[in-house]
This record gives C-alpha cells, structure tokens and sequence, in this order.
C-alpha cells in the first residue's frame, strides 16, 4: 500500500512539474508579490531527484539582493525531493523585481536557471514623520501648508509633499478650502512617485490679522477627505 502511494505521488509530481534531464522542478520561476522596501522574504523552490545516485548543490550564483539559505553538503538521494532556498533582501531595489539564480548540481555537472520576480513597493518612511494619512496605508502627506511671513507685493505658494506607497495610482482633488487659497483641479500621484502639489495665496485675499491659522481638505480617489492645516504670519 505504501508503494502504491509513493509511486501515485511521484506520478502526479511528474505531471504537474517542470523536468530538466532528470530533475523536475515544481517551478522555475517564483513569484513573491508585493513587500516593501527594506524587507526580506525567503522562496525555495521543490525540485525531484530522478537520477539513479544522489546528487547535492555544488555551486549557486544568486543575483543582486539575492543570497542562498541551507546546506549544500546534503544528499539528495533517488527519487527523493529536495529544496533550493534564496533570501532577496530588497534594501536600495524599487519597482518590478526580476532575479536569475543559476545553479549547478554535483557529481554531473548539471546546470539549472531559476528566476524569482515580484515588486518592491517604496517604504516612504521619510513622509511618515510628518502626516500620516492612511487612504489605504498608501499616502502620505506634509501636513501643513505653510506660508511663512508674507508682504503686500506678494503671491506665494506653498507646497505640500505626497508619497504614494501604494501599486496604483491615487488621485487628489475636490480641493475646498479658503477663498484666499487657489488650489488644482486635479492631481494624480502613480505608484510610488513622490509629487509636491503647489497651492497659490492670494495676498488680497488674505484676512487682515497678524497670525492666521486655517484649514483646507482634499478628497482621494479612494473616497477619504483628508484635512490640512495653513498659516500665515503678516
């Protein structure tokens, strides 16, 4: 009965399975998703030992990011699974991710290519520290528009930093806010840009007070108004 088993096993891993000569892979190529910039994450990729005598990794030459975990001392014997394990640390990689690991196996010499791809969202940690709006735990944002000390001859603007963390776009608009405020329509923020969005004073506007403290929002795509701060010093 345990033979039936093993022997049922191996079958359906023959089938589902990528074969290169006589090791089958269950794939090569491993898609880890999304983590954000600064994680680690570990894949290992299951391959068959169809060889009549065991083998063992002898030499792994993993690409930028990527290091082996394991042992390559260990036997695989006949017709037994073994296990390739790669660690891609993604401090200093931003984006899409694409990985080749080239891999030889001892006594025959026997090379195989393995690819890990996955996407590297940024960690804008630098924006976290000053508003951290959560529309989905993507954008982040300055949290005040500050003006400073401003004289009679002058229109200034004011510019708010944004950090889309995300892997989609996220828009900002319905601006309402103060009629001394002249805000843009609309403003679109891709996947992991960081954009600074001017807003325009108008002196002649502005109430007559020597300290002004206000307040104007915006909306997200994502269906959340967020609340920023202004000053004004005369």
């Amino acid at each position: 009965m345990r033979t039936l088993s093993t022997l049922i096993l191996f079958t359906c891993f023959v089938q589902v399975c990528f074969s290169q000569n006589n090791l089958i892979f269950e794939s090569r190529e491993l898609n880890f998703g999304n983590i954000i910039e600064g994680d680690t994450i570990n894949v290992a990729f299951t391959f068959l030992n169809t060889f009549k005598h065991p083998i063992n990794l002898c030499i792994i030459e993993p690409e930028k990011g990527c290091s082996f975990f394991g042992s390559t001392d260990t036997n695989i014997a006949p017709d037994s699974l073994g296990e390739i394990g790669i660690k891609f640390d993604s401090h200093n990689f931003y984006g899409s991710i694409v990985r080749n690991i080239k891999v030889t196996f001892c006594p025959d010499s026997q090379i195989v290519d393995l690819v890990i791809v996955g996407n590297v969202l940024r960690n804008n940690y630098h924006f976290k520290q000053y508003y951290p709006y959560l529309s989905g735990n993507i954008l982040y944002m300055s949290k005040i528009c500050y003006f400073g000390i401003i004289s009679p001859t002058e229109n200034l603007k004011c510019k708010i930093q944004v950090a889309n963390s995300g892997d989609k776009t996220v828009c900002i608009h319905n601006f309402k806010g103060p009629s001394y405020l002249r805000f843009p329509k609309k403003v679109s923020i891709k996947a992991g840009e960081e954009k600074e969005i001017e807003v325009l004073m108008r002196y002649k506007k502005v109430p007559n007070e020597k300290l002004i403290r206000d307040l104007f929002s915006i909306e997200t795509s994502e269906k959340k108004r967020i609340e920023l701060n202004v000053e004004i010093y005369r």
